[in-house]
């Protein structure tokens, strides 16, 4: 339980943000203290800038060209009376303190650099400058002024601390006043709720990814069978048919530039997901339908074959019994059957050249120029003793004899023939099966309409698979393993057209394509 804690993204988020908020906390405090410190140096400073110089007036610091040690300490105690954190040194040229109100153990360095102090005179000088403290090793903030003789020969200079020991101590215990640790307090909570508000932030943009980890993993462990449910607010429709999943892309929930990048991802998995899942279903579905085949092939084959087998060994057994009528309808019976069985096999060699003219592009087709009444009128003269057989009424409509299409005359005869086949076969007897034309500027689109039981949409997505028997054709016990639809199917992709079908229970079946005009 606690791995899977730490793992998780937020815990660890979490952990970082809080580490980083510690260190910030830290850093700004620490900041915070020497930017205290830094604008009181520099108040401090800006405000006493022209103290020592006032005092060097004032003083009579100089007296025959010596220091006036008398007027010094005077001068030390007024301003001690009305600055109790300075402190007052005389300095001489180099540097090295000559005078001071301290006592001597007080002072542990006799010498103060002069780089700062000319610094601190010089025109347009950037405040705070820090000089040396003779009192300890820090560096203070302070006031000078170079003080000279009646001569205006330079004897040394006034260097005043501004943040004496007396400052040092105040300041210590400022650091514990209450002002202080308000504010401080008021940084840490500042930290807190920024820190909240990162943590709340964190959590709303690491659920939708965790609600996706789970969706994962249910989809892991369902085999990638069932379609996780848990973005229903992003769910594709799952009305569109399963063959065409293999053949369309599913298209965007939407804009994707109205959404962010994990309801990017989640849209993603959930069009992944549904494709997946509709991909192994229509395996399962093509593999049912495969042994289906199989059994149907097998039946179909086999019925003609035992048929034929059943005729010959009557006529080996009961030859000299047999008159000529029967011997030659026994022969005619088993000749019909050898025709039935050449056909199937043929059709499946068909299909199967068809197929691989499809992946390699290797079947060349006899194109040529021909007129769409005449392979309609041998339309017409082929199914017509069907129809009358069946009762059926069998209508061509094509008004326009000079037409010309560009095609495999041969090919498309066949498909015209495998198409009202089909609809003769399923049409009831007293129905009608219509053969029609439509002209338009550059095509023409050929009809075959019938009035039969119709297919359902259950079975329209499939009906063009060679080994697909519609629940109509199970019902009806129709025979034959349904390759005629998807010769005819090869045929027309062929022609870089396409097969369409529509249909309707109760209603019948049309079957449409389309053909190039040849001017």
């Amino acid at each position: 339980m606690k791995i899977i804690m730490i793992n998780s993204l937020y815990n660890r988020l979490a952990l970082v943000m809080l580490g980083l908020f510690l260190a910030a906390a830290l850093l700004l405090s620490g900041f915070f203290y020497h930017v205290m410190d830094l604008t009181q140096h520099e108040t401090s400073q800006k405000l006493h800038y022209g103290v020592a110089d006032y005092i060097v007036q004032h003083s009579g610091a100089i007296r025959n060209g010596e220091f006036d040690q008398e007027n010094i300490k005077k001068a030390f105690g007024h301003l001690m009376l009305l600055g109790p954190a300075t402190e007052l040194y005389v300095l001489d040229k180099q540097g090295h303190v000559q005078a001071y109100d301290a006592p001597d153990e007080k002072i542990i360095h006799h010498h103060v650099a002069l780089e700062p102090i000319k610094r601190f005179l010089a025109d347009n000088v950037e405040l705070p400058i820090l000089g040396d403290d003779p009192r300890s090793d820090k560096q203070k903030v302070f006031s000078a002024a170079p003080i000279y003789d009646g001569e205006k020969q330079l004897k040394g200079y006034l260097y005043i601390i501004l943040t004496g020991e007396i400052y040092d101590t105040i300041s210590a215990d400022l650091r514990t006043s209450q002002t202080l640790k308000l504010s401080f307090l008021g940084l840490i909570l500042g930290l807190v709720f920024l820190l909240l508000a990162a943590l709340v932030l964190f959590y709303t943009m690491t659920r939708p990814l965790k609600k996706l980890s789970l969706a994962l993993q249910q989809f892991e462990q369902s085999d990638f069978t069932k379609q996780p449910n848990d973005f229903s607010s992003t769910a594709l429709s799952t009305t569109s048919s399963q063959a065409s999943i293999i053949t369309k892309p599913i298209e965007p929930m939407v804009n994707a530039h109205t959404c962010n990048e994990m309801q990017q991802l989640q849209q993603s998995f959930h069009r992944m997901s549904h494709t997946i899942v509709q991909q192994f279903n229509y395996l399962k579905k093509h593999d049912k339908i495969r042994r289906e085949f199989l059994a149907y092939v097998s039946h179909d084959l086999r019925t003609p074959l035992a048929g034929t087998q059943a005729y010959l060994e009557t006529l080996k057994l009961k030859d000299e019994a047999l008159s000529a009528e029967q011997r030659r309808d026994f022969i005619h019976k088993a000749i019909v059957n050898t025709e039935r069985l050449a056909k199937m096999i043929d059709e499946l060699f068909e299909l199967a050249r068809l197929d691989n003219a499809q992946v390699n592009n290797g079947l060349m087709l006899q194109a040529e120029r021909f007129p769409i009444m005449d392979v309609l009128s041998d339309l017409y003269a082929v199914t017509i003793p069907k129809a009358q057989a069946k009762n059926i009424t069998l209508a061509m409509d094509c008004t326009e004899n000079d037409i010309m299409v560009y095609a495999d005359l041969s090919r498309i005869s066949r498909v015209l023939q495998n198409l009202t086949e089909n609809a003769l076969h399923y049409t009831p007897e007293g129905g009608e099966v219509r053969v029609s034309t439509q002209i338009t500027q550059d095509s023409v689109v050929f009809m075959i309409k019938d009035s039969g039981k119709g297919i359902s949409e259950e079975d329209l997505p499939w009906i063009f698979q060679p080994y697909y028997r519609s629940q109509t054709a199970k019902m009806q016990h129709k025979k034959g393993v349904g390759l005629g639809l998807a010769i005819s199917q090869k045929i027309i992709a062929l022609h870089h057209s396409e097969l369409l079908v529509q249909s309707k229970l109760g209603k019948g079946t049309c079957f449409s394509f389309r053909l190039g005009q040849f001017a």
